[in-house]
């Protein structure tokens, strides 16, 4: 009985709660600024033109269609909370953008067009729940300690990534296409928990001390490219497909501690180092070189069915031991 009580209680609040959000329709006018003690929801329909401010919270209605007008902005800031329960389409030259503790939240679709723009800092938490389409010279921005969590789809086509300064985490499915780049630089650190991949014209780059740290599974049939100190800790699968390229530099450095399926090319030049403590199978097509004074050391299970190389003065050093036998990399469950 006081557990039945308990829930009507709680049933009663949220319906008291969802009662305070105003309900905006596509004949009424939303704030340009959304104060502290403000709510109110998007039902659908809604084009919002201009500039808007959100210090209290905003919906979009679930199951609706929202539009977020040709160089327009939202601005989240000051605790705010803008969440997407429906669909979002940010228009040509547009932007959201979190600040100050706010939070952006979408759990529905969100389509970013021609050159608009998703910029997070300042401690603020951006989510992304639904399925996110990056198109046409589009770009999510993050700096200054901002949180970043993918754990839906994210699909990138010839559009941009940049992070900086904290952690990104994907616990979904990032897909990199058509010409796009994902950048993380200046100590930033980025979590692959989930899918990772980067097609045949598109590029992610590690510079100043940035971290990949990849806990699942991460094809490359484009180029992943590590400098100045930024570093790649494989504790997942790795694949470098026929077309993928892997290039090394300036002290960067790659440590494996489970699988890499290597048929395509590893580049490593200018102090890099590698380190395999797990298994690396470099396959027919595959090509490990090693040139100036890169450093690569095996002290676990390397499969080589390719060619590993070096010049100058560089230094490969196997102390697992070389196995010519082909790897059954169904034992890998990842």
């Amino acid at each position: 009985m006081l557990r039945f009580i308990l829930s009507l209680c709680l049933l009663s609040l949220v319906k008291v709660c969802v009662a305070q959000c105003q309900a905006v329709g596509v004949q009424d006018k939303l704030p340009a600024i959304i104060y502290q003690d403000q709510c109110f929801e998007l039902t659908g329909g809604n084009i919002l033109s201009g500039n808007y401010i959100i210090e209290g919270k905003l919906f979009v209605k679930a199951n609706s269609e929202v539009l977020v007008a040709k160089n327009s902005s939202i601005l989240i800031r000051n605790m705010g909370l803008f969440e997407a329960r429906g669909a979002v389409n940010i228009g040509n030259d547009s932007k959201i953008v979190a600040s100050d503790d706010s939070a952006l939240t979408v759990r529905s679709q969100l389509n970013l067009y021609d050159n608009s723009q998703i910029f997070m800092y300042d401690n603020s938490r951006v989510r992304l729940a639904g399925h996110v389409f990056l198109n046409s010279g589009s770009e999510i921005r993050k700096e200054q300690g901002a949180e970043f969590t993918v754990s839906s789809i994210l699909d990138v086509s010839d559009s941009k990534i940049n992070i900086q300064d904290g952690e990104f985490v994907n616990q979904g499915t990032i897909r990199l296409t058509a010409n796009s780049e994902f950048n993380a630089f200046l100590e930033s650190k980025l979590i692959n928990e989930g899918s990772f991949s980067i097609d045949e014209t598109s590029k992610l780059t590690l510079e100043k001390m940035a971290i990949f740290e990849n806990k699942r599974r991460f094809d490359i049939f484009g180029s992943l490219a590590l400098k100045d100190n930024a570093q790649y800790l494989n504790y997942g699968r790795i694949w470098i497909r026929d077309s993928g390229f892997i290039f090394t530099c300036h002290n960067s450095g790659l440590l494996n501690k489970r699988l890499v399926q290597v048929d395509g090319q590893i580049l490593m030049a200018g102090d890099s180092k590698q380190l395999n403590e797990g298994t690396l199978s470099v396959n027919e097509k595959g090509k490990v070189r090693l040139i100036e004074r890169a450093y690569f050391i095996s002290n676990a299970t390397l499969h080589n069915k390719g060619s590993i190389d070096t010049q100058d003065e560089a230094i490969f050093k196997n102390q697992g031991g070389i196995q010519s036998r082909k790897n059954r990399f169904d034992d890998f469950a990842i």
